[in-house]
């Protein structure tokens, strides 16, 4: 894999990671979906979710 690649495969990543991100945060703080429902909704694991919520929320706080 060239260097290139490897930046282009992280890059991909990160878009992926922030859309999930923005999904997360809209349907749990917007639509009031629990995490379970997120995590069945988006196919991922519900600590995931978890994660992910937890760090918007001490984002907000800052």
């Amino acid at each position: 894999m060239t260097l290139e690649q490897e930046y282009r495969e992280r890059y991909n990543e990160g878009v992926l990671d922030g859309e999930t991100k923005g999904k997360i945060e809209i349907l749990y703080f917007d639509m009031q979906m629990t995490i379970p429902e997120i995590a069945d909704k988006l196919s991922i694991s519900e600590e995931q979710v978890q994660d992910i919520v937890e760090n918007l929320k001490r984002t907000a706080e800052m």
